[in-house]
């Protein structure tokens, strides 16, 4: 991750949010047992992760599922939605969201979770509190 922050290299917005979630987990037993609970009890099943676009004037949004902003009838048709509105317009009390700045030459994504259950221990932790600098 360090690599991709410093514009080494280059991922997508799955492999960048699903390399977020694992730094959750500092040993490899933490992350089985998790994936253990996720497997025996249907209270912790992983979901469908399907991202819905964005575009914004000023950055681009990939909103995921537990954010205010995820329509409830999303599926794999659901296009690109385009709209003048400002990330200020997209502030929620529920954030599960990639977030990549139009501005720049290396632009990379960033990860933002806000209000996020404790119940869970597969949450993605902001890497910085950088949704206030946005």
């Amino acid at each position: 991750m360090n690599n991709y922050r410093q514009n080494l290299i280059s991922l997508l917005p799955p492999q960048v949010y699903e390399l977020y979630r694992l730094a959750n987990f500092r040993k490899l037993s933490n992350l089985v047992e998790c994936l253990f609970q996720y497997e025996n009890n249907s209270e912790h099943r992983i979901k469908r992760l399907l991202g819905v676009c964005y575009i914004l004037p000023e950055a681009i949004l990939l909103i995921m599922p537990g954010d205010d902003f995820y329509p409830s009838d999303a599926s794999f048709t659901t296009p690109v939605i385009s709209s003048d509105k400002t990330l200020k317009d997209f502030d929620s009390q529920k954030q599960n969201r990639l977030v990549m700045m139009n501005i720049g030459e290396h632009r990379t994504w960033q990860v933002y979770c806000k209000n996020v259950s404790e119940k869970s221990n597969f949450n993605i932790q902001p890497v910085t509190n950088a949704w206030s600098k946005l």
